[in-house]
């Protein structure tokens, strides 16, 4: 995948046109979402005062970055564009487990998505992954590696 770094996709904004055409145009040309290996980088735009409130250890997001940090992630800032890593390209498997929002789920879309497929009452997360990165030997015959 080609992509431009920053400073070259700022470059390339500066033409003659309004700022917000400039701004939509920068962000256009810069991938948000990576994954490199078993590497996840997520960018957005951000402004420094929305940044400082996120990274303010009083915010209620505070818990869950300090999570993030903990279990290897990075975040930084630069040029009004925040940046969350996690991962190295050769690690065997990546994992990220946050914990749960203090506030109560509230299920607004089970009806719905119960209508159009089927929904597990018991799901077992630890299965699904072994199943979906460890695949039976019955599943891949005759495929090439």
């Amino acid at each position: 995948m080609n992509t431009r770094s920053f400073s070259e996709a700022r470059a390339a904004s500066k033409k003659q046109m309004p700022v917000s055409s400039r701004i939509l145009r920068l962000f256009a040309l810069l991938p948000m979402i990576r994954l490199h290996g078993n590497a996840l980088t997520v960018r957005f735009p951000i402004t420094p005062r929305a940044f400082a409130q996120m990274m303010d250890p009083g915010s209620s997001d505070a818990r869950l970055l300090t999570e993030f940090r903990r279990q290897g992630g990075r975040i930084t800032m630069t040029n009004d564009l925040v940046t969350f890593s996690l991962g190295a390209p050769t690690n065997a498997v990546t994992a990220l487990t946050l914990p749960m929002a203090k506030k109560p789920y509230v299920p607004n879309a089970v009806d719905a998505v119960r209508k159009r497929a089927s929904i597990r009452e018991k799901f077992d997360p630890t299965s699904a992954v072994r199943a979906f990165l460890i695949p039976s030997s019955a599943a891949t015959a005759g495929q090439k590696p």
